[in-house]
C-alpha cells in the first residue's frame, strides 16, 4: 500500500468516525444549548377511595385495583435531554396498568429519547395531550383546574416532543413539526458532501421511526419540506390524527366506529350535560347515551389489554 493511499483510508476512516461522533451528539439533543431535563411528575394521584366493582370488574378482568398514591395521569414538561426515557419508564413502572395518559409540553430536544418514549406510549396503548392553539396563537395545557401543566407562549409541544405524541394510542392538541436542526461545530465544519450524508442519516432515523407509528406519508414530507427554523403546525382532528390507523380498526372491531363529526357532536353534549348542567332532547340524550357506552366500550378493550402486558 502506498503512503498517499494509506493517508487517504485514514482520512476516510476519520470522517467516519466524526459523522458517527456527530449523529450520536445529535441524536442525544437535536440543539447543544439543552442541557436542563424535562420535568416528569403526576398530574392526578389515585386518592384510594372504594370503587364500584361491577365496573372495575369490567375495565380490568385480570383483577388489577388500585391502590392509593398510583398515578392516573402525568405530564412531560420541558426540554427532552438524555435520561428523561428512565424518569417517564420509572414513573409509568411505578403506576402500572393505571397511569394511560401523559400531557406534553415542550419546545423539543433529543430525538433518542424522544423515540424511545414514544415506543413505550405505542406498546402501553398510552394516551398524549398537546397543548390547545386557537388562530395559530399560544395555547393552553390542561393538568388540573386551578394548576394547568402550561399557559402562553411556551407551552407548545414541537419538534422532538411531536415524536413522543407520534408514539400514542389516543392523540388531543396541536403539535409542531419541522427538520432536525444540528447546532454541533463539527457538523458546520464538515464538506458539504459529508454534511449532506450525515444529516440524510438523522432524517432516515427520524422517517422510519414516524413511518413505524404509522404517521402519514404526507405529513412526514410536510415536516421534511419545513425548515428549522420555521414550524408547521399539526392539530390532531383536522389532520385525522387522533389514533394510528392499526390501533383504530383493532378497537373499532370490537366497538364500532364514531366518524369526527360524530365524536365531536359526542363531546359537545357531554360538555353542555355534565360540565354546564344543560337539559338535552331527548336525541340527544339517545346520542350521547351510545356515545358514551362506545368511550366506556373502548376503555374496558385498552386497559384490559394493558393489564396483562409485564411491566416495562
Amino acid at each position: 500500500m502506498s503512503e498517499d493511499t494509506q493517508h487517504e483510508e485514514e482520512a476516510s476512516r476519520g470522517i467516519l468516525i466524526l459523522i458517527c461522533s456527530v449523529l450520536a451528539v445529535l441524536l442525544l439533543s437535536l440543539s447543544s444549548s439543552f442541557v436542563y431535563g424535562a420535568e416528569v411528575g403526576c398530574i392526578e394521584v389515585y386518592d384510594g377511595k372504594s370503587i364500584d366493582e361491577a365496573a372495575a370488574s369490567q375495565l380490568r378482568p385480570a383483577g388489577f385495583r388500585p391502590v392509593a398514591g398510583m398515578c392516573k395521569r402525568a405530564y412531560i414538561r420541558g426540554t427532552i435531554t438524555r435520561g428523561d426515557y428512565e424518569k417517564v419508564r420509572a414513573l409509568y413502572r411505578a403506576s402500572h396498568p393505571l397511569l394511560s395518559v401523559f400531557a406534553l409540553a415542550s419546545e423539543g430536544g433529543s430525538v433518542a429519547e424522544a423515540m424511545q418514549i414514544g415506543n413505550l406510549f405505542r406498546n402501553y396503548l398510552i394516551s398524549a395531550n398537546a397543548p390547545n392553539r386557537i388562530n395559530d396563537e399560544p395555547g393552553f395545557l390542561t393538568g388540573t383546574v386551578d394548576k394547568p401543566v402550561c399557559v402562553g407562549p411556551e407551552c407548545v409541544c414541537a419538534s422532538a416532543c411531536a415524536l413522543i405524541w407520534f408514539g400514542a394510542v389516543d392523540r388531543f392538541g396541536v403539535i409542531g413539526l419541522h427538520r432536525p436542526r444540528i447546532d454541533d461545530p463539527d457538523f458546520k465544519g464538515m464538506p458539504p458532501a459529508d454534511a449532506a450524508k450525515l444529516y440524510r442519516q438523522v432524517l432516515d432515523q427520524m422517517e422510519r421511526y414516524l413511518a413505524g407509528m404509522e404517521a402519514p406519508r404526507p405529513l412526514i414530507d410536510a415536516m421534511l419540506e419545513t425548515a428549522s427554523s420555521s414550524i408547521r403546525w399539526i392539530k390532531y382532528d383536522r389532520d385525522g390524527l387522533s389514533r394510528p390507523p392499526s390501533y383504530a380498526e383493532w378497537a373499532d372491531a370490537s366497538c364500532g366506529s364514531v366518524s369526527d363529526t360524530e365524536f365531536s357532536r359526542g363531546a359537545d353534549l357531554s360538555i353542555r350535560k355534565y360540565v354546564n348542567n344543560q337539559t338535552l332532547t331527548n336525541s340527544d340524550e339517545l346520542f350521547l347515551a351510545k356515545f358514551v357506552e362506545h368511550g366506556r366500550c373502548n376503555l374496558c378493550l385498552r386497559f384490559g389489554a394493558v393489564e396483562r402486558m409485564p411491566l416495562p
